[in-house]
């Protein structure tokens, strides 16, 4: 018959460990564990105070009494969103121009509409954008760029020459209570340029939540 390791447990709702009398039944030592069944709560001690994992703070003082109700909670699940543009972006000369993304192929939490896209979750994201045009740029430049609660944010390529297709791919930060959204704009220094359009070759727009903070 195998072996089977178990730590102290008790099956009573609401009983912590106890962390300074060693004479105590509930007692733990430093870095000993203990779980709480019922309430499907795992304790260890960092030698004066109970830590409750998952919430990342002792909330309890040595005598089991609760200190605080502060919970360190972090997002595990967030937004993702695709988008492309199945119309045509003309990008005049020096000028920065919102690109066009008005066609979704998933918006998982309602987060992108008018090309723009708010996140409804606090935390971190990756965020990635390419646009494809139909002619080639000579000896002139093409920049794309994400942009941030309307100033840019996060610069991407720089294209010349025969090179019609840039991207741009960050890990930026999204503050809910600021309402902080994201754009892509591009410019060039050509003459008027048109963007491809279509699901395959028009200009591409997705990202997804990453972690909570």
């Amino acid at each position: 018959m195998s072996n089977k390791l178990q730590i102290k447990r008790t099956t009573v709702s609401g009983r912590t460990p106890n962390t300074t009398n060693s004479g105590n039944t509930t007692f733990i030592d430093t870095g000993e564990l203990a779980l709480n069944v019922t309430d499907g709560k795992l304790f260890t001690s960092n030698g004066s105070a109970l830590i409750e994992f998952g919430t990342g703070t002792p909330i309890y003082d040595a005598n089991g009494t609760l200190v605080t109700t502060t919970y360190v909670t972090q997002a595990t699940n967030g937004p993702a969103f695709s988008a492309y543009g199945a119309a045509n972006t003309s990008i005049p000369n020096n000028t920065w121009t919102k690109i066009s993304f008005n066609t979704e192929d998933f918006d998982t939490n309602n987060c992108f509409a008018n090309s723009r896209f708010t996140p409804t979750i606090t935390g971190y994201y990756q965020l990635n954008t390419t646009i494809s045009t139909e002619s080639n740029l000579g000896a002139n430049n093409l920049i794309i760029s994400l942009w941030k609660n309307g100033a840019e944010h996060k610069r991407g390529d720089r294209a010349s020459g025969n090179t019609i297709g840039i991207s741009a791919n960050h890990l930026v930060f999204a503050n809910t209570a600021n309402n902080d959204y994201f754009e892509v704009y591009a410019i060039h220094n050509h003459t008027t340029i048109v963007t491809e359009q279509g699901a395959v070759y028009g200009p591409q727009f997705n990202g997804s939540f990453v972690r909570g903070v």
